[in-house]
């Protein structure tokens, strides 16, 4: 990556809204592992506050993955952010995600030449596994 973009904070929340005055609200913020009832999808958002700036023509890769208790990929997901001349210095990244069973929620960076890179990973755990809800093919928590 490059010296001149760090990453002063990761913060993973339910929802982050914008005020008028341009201030971030974050609304239901992960301070510890993520604990589910039962499998279901999550619509969750990682806050990542930035200081200094990407090279010119340069651009970071995020790639956010769903792994499994034993480490194996459910899911992955990437986005791509590229140079702007006023570039905000916070960056929303988020989606949904399916927990289907105990695992991780891990965030990776790649830019320009460089090998994918760790910057945040949160334990997710299921305190029902066998729970009688299941997953329709929409992806929405149904009742059995």
């Amino acid at each position: 990556m490059s010296a001149n973009l760090q990453f002063r904070s990761i913060i993973l929340c339910d929802q982050i809204r914008r005020e008028d005055n341009g201030k971030a609200l974050l609304i239901g913020v992960y301070s510890g592992d993520i604990v589910m009832q039962s499998p279901a999808p999550l619509a969750l958002f990682f806050y990542i506050e930035c200081v200094g700036h990407l090279d010119q023509d340069e651009e970071i890769t995020f790639r956010i993955n769903v792994e499994k208790s034993d480490g194996t990929l459910a899911t992955d997901g990437r986005a791509v952010l590229k140079v702007e001349d006023h570039m905000d210095p916070v960056l929303n990244l988020g989606g949904a995600y399916i927990f289907q069973e105990p695992g991780a929620l891990v965030l990776l960076r790649e830019t320009g030449n460089e090998k994918w890179s760790e910057i945040f990973r949160k334990k997710v755990s299921i305190s029902n596994p066998s729970s009688t809800e299941f997953l329709s093919p929409s992806g929405l928590a149904q009742p059995s």
